[in-house]
């Protein structure tokens, strides 16, 4: 893995986190490493991830307890 990037927007919120491919089981090892820049800027983005249903939840559930709606059809590619 290549050095994690922490870039804050230029609004009063967020900040995009770079040099990550969330797609990477073992980079669950350093999840803990984006829990501070969520802290302190309230909403984190990781920009250009080609990620499958099974990746996404996996780093979804990552941060707790999650919904999954049925109600609705699933996405295309889902």
């Amino acid at each position: 893995m290549s050095e994690i990037i922490i870039n804050p927007t230029s609004g009063s919120i967020g900040a995009e986190i770079g040099g990550v491919d969330l797609s990477e089981i073992y980079l669950m090892l350093f999840f803990p490493r984006f829990v501070s820049p969520f802290i302190e800027h309230g909403l984190i983005f990781f920009r250009n991830q080609e990620l499958t249903p099974d990746d996404h939840l996996r780093f979804a559930k990552r941060w707790g307890e999650i919904n999954i709606n049925l109600f609705f059809c699933k996405s295309r590619g889902s």
